[in-house]
């Protein structure tokens, strides 16, 4: 959250503040057991390991589990880097939970044409774009390797990107 909120808030010296958005990280500290919720009658009681949303949401802050409605993308990391989004031998898949985590987004909020889910595994990253097609992934990027491609993803989505560029109708 730290890394996150550093760099969406960050200003050069020699730069005009620019915060068109202002979007906040808040974390769950929900685990994610699809079982549980397979009964269930309603939203399922699970959340991503990072939500991000608008500044100024009250509800979002004072709520947890964090409420869909008010989240504008995802972020769910593994710390295994087999873990990835192309291997679908894992127990549980980080590209099937964050298609669930991005079906509860998109029925939450019916207006949004696409979820936007940036996927950490171990030193490797993608961003996932999930609409009612299918998903798009991008390539696997070592986040060492590619620490300006990171850093600009991370900035796209706390303050640069705007609430239509996110996937809003």
């Amino acid at each position: 959250i730290a890394i996150f909120n550093f760099i969406g808030n960050f200003v050069a010296p020699s730069s005009q503040p620019h915060h068109p958005i202002r979007r906040f990280v808040r974390m769950s500290h929900l685990k994610y057991d699809d079982s549980l919720n397979a009964h269930m009658i309603g939203f399922p009681v699970t959340s991503p390991d990072l939500s991000l949303a608008r500044i100024g949401n009250d509800v979002y802050v004072g709520g947890n589990p964090p409420l869909w409605r008010f989240s504008d993308a995802f972020v769910e990391y593994k710390l295994d880097p087999n873990d990835r989004p192309s291997r679908r031998t894992s127990k549980i898949n980080i590209l099937s939970q964050s298609a669930n985590y991005a079906r509860l987004h998109m029925s939450a909020r019916p207006f949004l044409l696409f979820s936007v889910g940036l996927l950490i595994f171990g030193t490797h990253f993608c961003i996932c774009i999930f609409d009612r097609g299918g998903v798009r992934i991008s390539p696997e990027l070592n986040m060492w390797e590619n620490l300006d491609t990171l850093v600009r993803v991370i900035r796209s989505l706390t303050c640069d990107l705007s609430s239509q560029s996110i996937g809003q109708d």
